[in-house]
């Protein structure tokens, strides 16, 4: 039962839904160590400046939880400040992001992500074996 509900990944207890001004965050809380999973995100309108949309994504992005590909892909991407800042052409509104995820191994990864000017979004995601 635990396993259907999600509780170790894939499921209603798994899912999540952050929600900011600048964005609406998609992903689930638990994921399976070496499985693949999607962190979707969709920009409000007020995070495009000039037609593109700058996005902060902390390295654990990356690191932990294994970004294997963004879809569509960054115009440009700037690595500090603890992270990667990519930017998207906004082609369509709402504009949508993608990480294809995929952890290589089991903990907690906790994330940041930021349209600059808006406030940061922080979560964390479990990853079981």
């Amino acid at each position: 039962m635990a396993d259907l509900a999600g509780l170790f990944g894939r499921g209603p207890l798994a899912d999540a839904t952050l929600i900011s001004p600048a964005m609406t965050i998609h992903f689930e809380r638990i994921e399976r160590s070496g499985t693949p999973s999607m962190l979707h995100i969709d920009f409000n309108p007020s995070a495009i400046q000039e037609g593109k949309i700058q996005l902060f994504a902390s390295e654990s992005i990356v690191n932990k939880l294994g970004a294997q590909r963004i879809i569509p892909s960054p115009e440009t991407s700037a690595i500090g400040g603890g992270g990667i800042t990519y930017t998207f052409p906004a082609t369509a509104v709402p504009a949508t992001v993608t990480f294809a995820l995929q952890p290589d191994r089991p903990g907690a990864a906790n994330f940041e992500l930021q349209v600059p000017g808006a406030s940061a979004v922080q979560s964390r995601v479990y990853i079981v074996p």
